[in-house]
């Protein structure tokens, strides 16, 4: 559970920074609101999630649990999207790849566009202090 919370407080702080809270909102409002959303999932998860408590059920609950990943995974949706493998085959097939700047690309531009072209790699400088250095 601290694992969980720690991964949402840096989902909420870097969204933040980037100022994109607005999409964020409105991607989850998506996933529990309108039609094919996630809130039966959850449902079924809390439901085999409760009868794991007890103590005769657990193994039971655990190969429901298997049941409910696989068919989150395979099962085509109605809205005709396809299921997981079909929506990620679509994504390999329709990425698109930045070509990387050439020299005189990057002897022309001014630095806002070298950041774009990806010319300056983000790096990180370490300080050394002298205590370190003694020992």
């Amino acid at each position: 559970m601290p694992l969980v919370l720690l991964l949402v407080g840096i989902v909420l702080l870097s969204t933040a920074i980037l100022g994109t809270t607005s999409q964020l909102v409105t991607l989850l409002r998506g996933d529990f609101t309108g039609q094919n959303n996630f809130t039966v999932w959850l449902i079924a998860i809390a439901f085999i999630g409760g009868v794991g408590y007890i103590p005769g059920f657990r193994p039971l609950a655990n190969m429901f649990f298997v049941l409910l990943i696989l068919v989150i995974l395979l099962a085509n949706q109605k809205n005709g999207h396809g299921g997981f493998f079909a929506q990620f085959m679509d994504a390999v097939k329709n990425t698109t790849t930045n070509a990387p700047a050439t020299a005189s690309q990057a002897a022309n531009a001014s630095p806002a566009t070298m950041q774009q072209l990806n010319v300056f790699p983000l790096t990180v400088s370490p300080v050394i202090s002298g205590s370190f250095l003694n020992g």
